[in-house]
């Protein structure tokens, strides 16, 4: 079995069916900054939102490094 590392997917529950995976980050905590600036965006814009985070693992030949 090879190496696998950890990512975090963010899910937009909200748009069901439409793209549930919005952004790949490296980090848990890069993740939570892009949720808080999506919906910062969505406030201004009067749009609902639910967002989720996923860890995924991926293989490491497939991961950034």
């Amino acid at each position: 079995m090879g190496e696998y590392k950890n990512i975090h997917a963010v899910i937009d529950n909200y748009h069901e069916g439409a793209f549930p995976v919005i952004a790949i980050c490296p980090t848990h905590e890069a993740a939570e900054e892009y949720i808080a600036d999506r919906i910062k965006e969505d406030k201004k814009k009067g749009n609902n939102y639910d967002y989720d985070i996923a860890e995924v693992a991926i293989g490491c030949d497939m991961a950034w490094k």
